[in-house]
């Protein structure tokens, strides 16, 4: 069996936290989602609206506070770019609390949003280095030591984006600040950042860029049948943790990388296994399956018809391929 036989996907050169979610998740999820680059199509009314939303944000603030606009003027044009950002997509019928995700109810969401917080008296204002532009809708991306591609040798390289790096003016500090829309607000919301890996990574981010965060904060934008709502949660991220973080993440790319060598050790195309006489594992089966709530969580798993088949390649054909990038928009 030559190198030829093998029919296998690339490992991913940059992580970010979606993919380590995914594969903490489920590894058999992962292998589908970022080494096949598999997807059921269609689009996410979550990751539109909430794509189309952080557009108008980032629109709004840059042109108040670096293009030094007036807030109506600012305000106008953060509308204007929900308008384009959104393009003629339609989702039809969906149901509560999905079909409250509406064109207006995105520009609802955005006046809302600088009528609780406005521009101009904001406790958060966007960080500006010594040199550069207001710190709006920023992006990083470090090498991580101690990783390394099971290839190219290089170190894998951890990616991410965050909405904005503030300066709390209360407490006189740095925050990572990033805005999320949800369906429902309150108590399980807030506990749902107290150790997210993602803020801790935007904070890691921003320190390896020289600019020493105390942590994030998270403003939660509600959106209900005939409301808008907001919370706000303060999360700090002490050098520990986020130590913690780093040494847990660098474990788990290692592991995914495991994987991979584990598959191109024994892993062979269909075509190629159904010409042998004894049984050859497939390369996905280096990738476990979770086999528990991963399956069901959040409406299912987007890949239940392959798990759930014994020849998931007949069922292939339902899926797009659509490879992910961490450092680009969901919605552009």
């Amino acid at each position: 069996m030559t190198d030829e036989d093998l029919r296998l996907p690339d490992f991913p050169e940059v992580f970010d936290s979606t993919m380590r979610s995914a594969f903490i998740a489920c590894p058999r999820q992962f292998f589908w989602s970022y080494l096949e680059h598999l997807r059921k199509p269609g689009l996410s009314v979550h990751l539109h609206f909430g794509g189309c939303f952080a557009r108008g944000l980032e629109v709004t603030r840059k042109t108040y506070y670096r293009d030094a606009e007036s807030i109506k003027y600012a305000l106008c044009a953060g509308h204007n770019a929900i308008i384009e950002t959104w393009g003629d997509v339609e989702f039809g019928d969906l149901p509560r609390p999905s079909a409250y995700k509406t064109l207006p109810a995105c520009h609802d969401a955005l006046a809302s949003y600088f009528e609780q917080w406005p521009l101009d008296t904001d406790d958060l204002q966007p960080h500006r280095p010594t040199v550069g532009e207001p710190c709006i809708e920023m992006s990083f991306a470090v090498p991580i030591d101690g990783t390394a591609h099971p290839t190219t040798g290089k170190p894998i390289v951890y990616a991410g984006r965050f909405d904005m790096l503030a300066d709390w003016q209360e407490a006189n500090t740095v925050f990572v600040c990033d805005e999320k829309t949800s369906s429902s607000l309150g108590v399980s919301w807030r506990n749902n950042w107290k150790l997210r890996g993602q803020l801790t990574g935007y904070c890691y981010g921003a320190r390896s860029y020289g600019i020493n965060v105390a942590g994030a904060i998270v403003r939660g934008v509600g959106i209900l049948a005939g409301d808008i709502t907001f919370e706000q949660v303060i999360e700090t991220r002490p050098a520990w943790m986020i130590e913690v973080w780093l040494r847990q993440l660098r474990y788990d790319i290692n592991r995914a990388a495991d994987m991979w060598q584990q598959m191109r050790t024994w892993g062979v195309s269909d075509e190629v296994r159904q010409t042998v006489s004894y049984d050859i594992p497939l390369p996905r089966e280096a990738w476990p399956q979770a086999l528990d709530s991963a399956c069901s969580s959040y409406g299912g798993c987007q890949f239940l018809d392959l798990c759930d088949s014994e020849h998931p390649e007949r069922w292939i054909d339902n899926y797009d391929r659509h490879e992910w990038n961490p450092l680009k928009r969901m919605v552009e």
